[in-house]
């Protein structure tokens, strides 16, 4: 495929990414909302996913199911994962569930 060819004006690559929409957007969506607990967050979540998703649309082509269901639910847990942080003042999911587990406090001896 040429380079600067969209894959979404090709007929294969509109129904690879149909495919690929109707497949995974419901535990995409699934995914973001239990990180999230927003669904209006979730979906500007997934839709960003998608986003993605077309931009490197020619190569997800040449995945396999298992790989592709694995890329989908990485992506939309990464995206939701930065957002989280962008509204947690840059806490990561991580960082607060150590913080939960281990405190906040960094003294010598409460490690």
């Amino acid at each position: 495929m040429p380079q600067n060819l969209n894959p979404l004006e090709t007929e294969e690559g509109k129904e690879f990414f149909g495919a690929i929409y109707k497949e995974y957007n419901a535990s995409m969506m699934y995914a973001a909302n239990s990180i999230l607990n927003n669904p209006s967050d979730a979906e500007e979540v997934v839709h960003d996913a998608f986003l993605t998703i077309i931009s490197h649309l020619d190569k997800l082509m040449d995945y396999e199911v298992p790989k592709l269901n694995l890329y989908t639910r990485l992506l939309v847990k990464a995206k939701a994962d930065k957002l989280n942080q962008k509204k947690n003042g840059g806490k990561s999911m991580l960082s607060e569930l150590c913080e939960v587990m281990y405190g906040s406090d960094k003294k010598e001896g409460n490690k």
